[in-house]
């Protein structure tokens, strides 16, 4: 299918098949909505990381410690997820970029308890 371009005000105007190179949206293994999930996943595993530093801050004697630290340690997970599958895929492909060093350091991070 041939990809029609588009200028970015008129983005909403354009078709083309999944796989195709598209000038506006980039490479197409993922549909348009693509950035509302990353935005969502941030959102929320922002609330549980700024939950668990709210927690430890100004509820540490009344919250429990795992709770406060499961918190965190879910929002790390939700948070880190798009760069440890990111991070398999280049190594899956022989490639090395950034995000195999990011992950290298999420785990380094959470083997000293690091959230």
């Amino acid at each position: 299918m041939a990809v029609a371009t588009a200028t970015a005000p008129q983005a909403a105007a354009h078709d083309h098949a999944a796989g195709d190179e598209c000038t506006v949206c980039g490479p197409h293994a993922h549909g348009h909505n693509d950035v509302t999930v990353r935005l969502v996943t941030a959102i929320v595993g922002g609330i549980f990381v700024l939950n668990s530093y709210l927690a430890k801050t100004f509820f540490a004697d009344a919250i429990d410690p795992f709770a406060i630290d499961l918190s965190a340690i879910v929002g790390t997970l939700i948070l880190g997820w798009p760069i440890f599958v990111s991070a398999v895929r280049d190594l899956i492909r022989g490639r090395i970029y950034m995000n195999e060093l990011v992950a290298l350091a999420l785990v380094a991070a959470f083997a000293n308890g690091e959230y």
